[in-house]
């Protein structure tokens, strides 16, 4: 692990314990509940975070493309837990948690611009998984270039919505490692109905061929959003520049 890496982890090692200290100095008994939502797997900093970007805003409907093991529709669920949530995963072996759950629709496919089935690489590290090669394995999670090929089905995202009224305001999260483009493409009139959409996006190419930040941000601009900063970055490479971002954009 590179020093900047590691400063990056303490960083927020000391940061989350700050945070929790600080908590339990205000209020014991909400010190106790936070610890116990961690412990079901909800990010407690970026449940913070997500309470103040929404702030003003009472969320109907959330779309979780890229739902992974279900981390970011259970921690939105402790702001909005009247909402519709519709979560989109191909890799039906780590999504338990949101199986079954009243008021969340779980889709076992993935999103892009075509109707078909795709080759798709599910990594050891299942994050990582992707329809593209990736490039650059992070020190930390250096089992995200172990991969095997499997066919899972595709869908555009306008087209699973063509039938469907969704209401609004429409929170969107996307996190597809490197897929962001065509996902995109193929659900322009569902996301342009959403009021605030989360991408991962990344500054250096982590996957052969994949879109970068400024790709993303005239995309979303085309579609009347505008760039309103992040609620996270993510993993320093060996020079300390950031490799990735949680962007967020508004209309």
């Amino acid at each position: 692990m590179s020093f900047s890496s590691l400063q990056y982890k303490l960083r927020r090692k000391v940061a989350n314990n700050l945070y929790l200290l600080s908590d339990f100095l205000k209020d014991p008994k909400g010190y106790l509940k936070k610890k116990e939502d961690i412990s079901r797997g909800i990010d407690a900093d970026l449940l913070d975070k997500l309470r103040s970007l929404t702030k003003t805003i009472e969320f109907e409907t959330i779309i979780d493309i890229g739902a992974n093991i279900g981390n970011f529709t259970k921690t939105v669920r402790k702001i909005f837990p009247e909402a519709k949530y519709y979560c989109f995963e191909p890799n039906s072996e780590i999504t338990e948690a949101i199986e079954d759950v009243p008021g969340i629709k779980l889709y076992h496919f993935a999103l892009g611009n075509v109707n078909d089935k795709v080759s798709f690489k599910k990594s050891s590290h299942h994050p990582s998984s992707s329809f593209l090669q990736i490039l650059k394995v992070n020190k930390t999670h250096s089992d995200a270039g172990r991969s095997v090929s499997i066919d899972v089905p595709i869908r555009r995202l306008d087209d699973v919505f063509n039938k469907c009224d969704i209401l609004s305001p429409i929170l969107l999260k996307m996190d597809v490692e490197g897929f962001e483009l065509e996902v995109i493409k193929g659900g322009e009139e569902t996301i342009s109905l959403a009021k605030i959409v989360i991408i991962e996006t990344s500054f250096e190419e982590i996957f052969e061929g994949q879109p970068l930040f400024a790709d993303i941000l005239n995309t979303m601009m085309k579609l009347g959003f505008k760039y309103y900063g992040n609620i996270d970055m993510l993993f320093p490479d060996d020079s300390g520049w950031f490799l990735q971002e949680n962007s967020v954009f508004k209309r």
